[in-house]
């Protein structure tokens, strides 16, 4: 029985090796160098590392653009696959950076000084404080460090 076992599972380990060498290679984008979270990724932090299509999950980068112009959330390893979960388009407004609030009517338009309190995309509704009041706003991020309040 145990010589059955071993026998087996010499066979499947045997099928593993020659299925991984059958697939079809191609080559997809990893990090030269270990990256810090809050990296802004460019085309020179790229190599290219060739591998096996079939050993590829669905959530691995393909290809440069889905890296390059994007920024690491947490730390990624060089030379291994990356997940997409692991990068993000940065953020128009950085949490504590300076925003311009915005509000406008037909005939008004005020502009304030503000303080993200949150990181936010394009889009995307977030705190901000007015930093004249020191008030807590809801602002829809329209640009880099850009909000817009009221209609």
């Amino acid at each position: 029985m145990n010589r059955l076992n071993l026998t087996l599972a010499a066979l499947i380990v045997a099928l593993w090796a020659a299925a991984a060498g059958a697939g079809e290679g191609t080559s997809i984008p990893t990090l030269k160098q270990n990256l810090p979270p809050g990296h802004l990724i460019t085309a020179e932090d790229i190599a290219w590392r060739p591998m096996d299509d079939r050993r590829l999950s669905m959530v691995v980068a393909r290809s440069a653009d889905d890296l390059v112009g994007r920024e690491t959330v947490r730390s990624v390893r060089a030379g291994m696959p990356v997940a997409k979960s692991v990068v993000r388009v940065p953020p128009a407004a950085r949490r504590g950076a300076s925003v311009r609030i915005n509000y406008s009517q037909p005939g008004l338009n005020l502009v304030a000084d503000g303080r993200a309190m949150e990181d936010g995309q394009l889009g995307q509704v977030v705190k901000v404080m007015n930093v004249a009041s020191n008030k807590i706003i809801a602002a829809t991020v329209v640009g880099a460090d850009q909000v817009r309040v009221g209609p």
